[in-house]
């Protein structure tokens, strides 16, 4: 993963993942907020993900929401085993990825004709996100502020094609890139280094549109 993957290119053991799936800038900016105001952790340099795949819909969702967080104590630091239970999909499944597959070129013929709107609605509210949290980065001594976007399989599947879908995730990264330049991150654009490798689906778990294997976590750290 991405946290073992830093931890071993620093060699610096002290890197805090406090990840949460399934969210975007406005839960991830209340959260950090919250969880430092509660403790007394020190960190000099916070590295904020952006994915272009879905969290822009954190702020259409969410923004201007309470969150109520419960953040519990670690008694011991013993290591936790997780245990998988293997899957084989059933005559349903199987039929819909044959379908998925034999159909997909119909599918993106159909994609070539829709229209595609603006991912963040209202781009006041990513503004206001970036800003507030700077201001608490910058209460708080952090001055080494790193904004990493993350792109999604689609732009890296159309790479050689002028998809008009790309215009929408180009639109949605030079927002991203102009609001953390604003507010003092170093914007890094992770859609150019994985854009420029020969086969960019190979850091894909089955070239699927999956999360990175090992080696596109490699490539992130």
């Amino acid at each position: 993963d991405l946290t073992t993957k830093l931890m071993d290119k620093t060699n610096n053991k002290k890197i805090l993942n406090i990840s949460v799936g399934g969210t975007g800038p406005f839960y991830q900016k209340e959260m950090i907020v919250n969880l430092f105001n509660k403790n007394n952790t020190k960190f000099n340099t916070l590295i904020w993900l952006f994915y272009e795949g879905n969290d822009h819909e954190d702020i259409n969702r969410n923004y201007g929401k309470n969150f109520n967080f419960d953040f519990k104590k670690v008694t011991n630091n013993s290591d936790i085993e997780v245990t998988y239970t293997s899957f084989t999909p059933n005559s349903l499944m199987k039929f819909k990825l044959f379908i998925s597959n034999y159909l997909r070129g119909f599918g993106t013929l159909v994609k070539y004709l829709e229209t595609y709107p603006k991912l963040i609605q209202n781009e006041s509210y990513y503004d206001e996100v970036v800003k507030s949290m700077n201001e608490f980065l910058i209460k708080n001594n952090v001055h080494n502020k790193i904004l990493y976007y993350i792109p999604k399989y689609t732009r890296l599947a159309y790479k050689d094609i002028p998809h008009p879908q790309l215009r929408q995730l180009d639109n949605l990264k030079k927002l991203v890139e102009r609001t953390s330049l604003k507010y003092g991150f170093k914007f890094i654009d992770g859609s150019i280094t994985y854009h420029n490798k020969k086969e960019p689906l190979n850091f894909f778990h089955y070239k699927l549109p999956t999360h990175f294997n090992i080696m596109g976590y490699d490539l992130l750290a």
